[in-house]
């Protein structure tokens, strides 16, 4: 899984550019996509922690430079 990592940070980003983009939302789906970035975004740093690279400490600081 910490080689293809760079999948699951594409995905972090697709859902904050869905999270923050102009489209008119529910509440409820809103509040799912916030719940679902979240849960994905605490997985990406836990397999990012876990490479001890540092390759993965820069991506790392990315994706936390990106919330």
């Amino acid at each position: 899984m910490i080689s293809r990592i760079d999948q699951q940070i594409r995905v972090n980003e697709l859902l904050m550019a869905s999270y923050h983009s102009d489209w008119q939302f529910s509440t409820a789906l809103k509040n799912y996509l916030l719940n679902h970035l979240e849960i994905t975004t605490v997985i990406s740093c836990a397999l990012l922690n876990k490479g001890w690279t540092t390759r993965a400490s820069r991506e790392e600081g990315k994706l936390c430079c990106r919330i």
